[in-house]
C-alpha cells in the first residue's frame, strides 16, 4: 500500500478500503491472553466473509514476550492467516491506555523521553527499540498494511489535566523521530501516527501541525456517541474539518474506529446498526476518507448489546457493498 497525495494506492492504483478492528487477533494466534474469545483467526476471518480488505490488530510488545523471552509465533502466524484470506492488517506498535500494553496511561513525560529509557512491565526493552525490532522483523511482510505508532495517542500531565502546546510539541517530537526510525528500516510501508483529533496535543489547527511531520503518511479519525450523524463531530475537531486539515498536507485520513453502541441506538436492532453503518460510510467515504473500520469483532457477541459485531450481523453485508 502506497500514497499519492490524499489517495492510497495498493499496486499502484486508488484503494479504498473497509473492515474491522480485530484488536485480539494475536491472542488467537497464540499470544498471552488479550481478550481472546477463543475462535482461532482463521475461523475469525471465515465467519466476516468477503468484504473486509484491510483489519487493524494491536501488535504491543507483551504479546511476544513470553516467560521474558522473545517469541514471535504468534505474529507470524497472524500475518500469515491474514495473507491466506487476502487481507492486509493493520499493525498497531502500542497503546495510550495500556490495554495488553503495560496496564497504564502513558503520560506527557512518555512522550518527551519515556519511550526511549522507559520498561514497561511484560516488555524486554523500551518502546522504541521495540519499534525497530518490530520494523525490522516485517519490513518486508506485503500483509502490513502500515504501520501505527500508538492508538489514541496523547500526552496528558499526570494528574490528568492538559497543557495542549507541551503536548503538541512532544507529540509532533515523537511522530518525528519514531517515524523516522520507521522509515529509516523500512522503505515500503506506509506510518500512521494513530492520534486522533480533539484530544491533549491535538486539539483543532495542532492535529494539522503534528501531522505534519514529514515521517507520518496518514491521520486517523475515530467515531463514537454521534450514531444517528453521519459526518460526525463539530467544526472544530469533527470529521469534515479533520479531513479538510489531513488534505491540506496532501495526506490520506482513516476511520480507524467507528463504533455504534446497539442499545444507544432506536429501534436497538442490529439491521438498524447495519443501515447507521451504511449511512456513515457513504457519505464519509463521498467526503473524502480513504478507509473506515468498524468497532469491533467478537466471535461470541451477544444478539444485539453493545459495540461488539459477530457472526452473521447484517453489518458484515456493509462491508461487502463498499
Amino acid at each position: 500500500m502506497q500514497r499519492r497525495g490524499s489517495q492510497l494506492l495498493l499496486d499502484g492504483r486508488p484503494f479504498r478500503f473497509d473492515g474491522l478492528n480485530i484488536f485480539d487477533a494475536n491472542a488467537t494466534s497464540g499470544a498471552p491472553a488479550c481478550g481472546d474469545n477463543g475462535v482461532s483467526l482463521d475461523q475469525t476471518l471465515n465467519a466476516i466473509g468477503p468484504g473486509q480488505e484491510v483489519f487493524r490488530a494491536w501488535f504491543f510488545q507483551p504479546l511476544v514476550t513470553i516467560n521474558r523471552q522473545r517469541d514471535w509465533t504468534p505474529f507470524d502466524h497472524t500475518l500469515a492467516i491474514a495473507r491466506a484470506h487476502g487481507a492486509r492488517v493493520i499493525f498497531v506498535l502500542a497503546d495510550q491506555w495500556g490495554h495488553c500494553d503495560g496496564e497504564a496511561a502513558r503520560p506527557l513525560a512518555w512522550y518527551q523521553a519515556g519511550y526511549r529509557t522507559q520498561v514497561d512491565p511484560g516488555s524486554l526493552v523500551p518502546y522504541r527499540q521495540w519499534v525497530a525490532q518490530a520494523v525490522a522483523r516485517y519490513a518486508g511482510n506485503p500483509t502490513v498494511a502500515f504501520w501505527q505508532l500508538v492508538t489514541e495517542g496523547e500526552a496528558r500531565n499526570p494528574d490528568g489535566s492538559c497543557s495542549e502546546a507541551l503536548a503538541a510539541q512532544a507529540l509532533r517530537a515523537f511522530a518525528d523521530d519514531v517515524g523516522g526510525l520507521i522509515r529509516s528500516i523500512d522503505h515500503h510501508h506506509l506510518i500512521g501516527l494513530g492520534t486522533i483529533s480533539g484530544e491533549c496535543g491535538s486539539d483543532e489547527a495542532d492535529y494539522q501541525a503534528i501531522h505534519a511531520s514529514p515521517a507520518i503518511d496518514l491521520c486517523d479519525y475515530h467515531d463514537y456517541g454521534q450514531p444517528t450523524v453521519a459526518m460526525p463531530g463539530d467544526q472544530y475537531n469533527g470529521l469534515q474539518v479533520s479531513i479538510t486539515r489531513c488534505h491540506a498536507l496532501n495526506k490520506p485520513i482513516i476511520v480507524g474506529e467507528t463504533g455504534i453502541h446497539t442499545q444507544q441506538i432506536s429501534p436497538a436492532t442490529l439491521a438498524e446498526r447495519a443501515l447507521l453503518f451504511q449511512q456513515k460510510f457513504s457519505a464519509q467515504f463521498a467526503a473524502g476518507v480513504a478507509g473506515e473500520l468498524m468497532w469491533d469483532w467478537s466471535g461470541d457477541a451477544p444478539s444485539g448489546g453493545d459495540y461488539e459485531i459477530g457472526p452473521s450481523d447484517p453489518s458484515l453485508a456493509v462491508l461487502r457493498a463498499y
